[in-house]
């Protein structure tokens, strides 16, 4: 009776061989990693994302613009009459009030 592998365990060997090379490989050029080396990786990393996360919260609008720009012309009510939008617009003070963001450096 000839030996059958099945599909799904030899793809679970592949998988786990291929994440145990490198771990091993870095092992052996590196020697023991210390606790101290992991614990300055993992406050790097966290530094990384903690900054990410910044910009992004800062400068991404996750495709609202189109909505709230385009089709309702928000930003227009915001500048008011005054500066080529409708209504008598929005002061920075009244703007953080009701939550949005203003750019400090870009006020007079």
């Amino acid at each position: 009776m000839p030996l059958r592998f099945n599909g799904t365990a030899t793809i679970f060997a592949l998988l786990l061989s291929s994440s145990l090379i490198p771990a091993a490989a870095q092992m052996s050029a590196k020697g023991k990693i210390s606790g101290k080396d992991f614990d300055n990786a993992a406050a790097e990393q966290a530094k990384r994302y903690l900054e990410e996360g910044r910009e992004t919260f800062r400068f991404d609008t996750f495709g609202s613009e189109d909505f709230w720009g385009g089709r309702l012309k928000l930003h227009e009510a915001i500048a008011g009459e005054k500066l080529g939008g409708t209504g008598p617009g929005l002061s920075p003070e009244k703007a953080l009030e009701l939550g949005l963001k203003v750019d400090v450096n870009a006020i007079p």
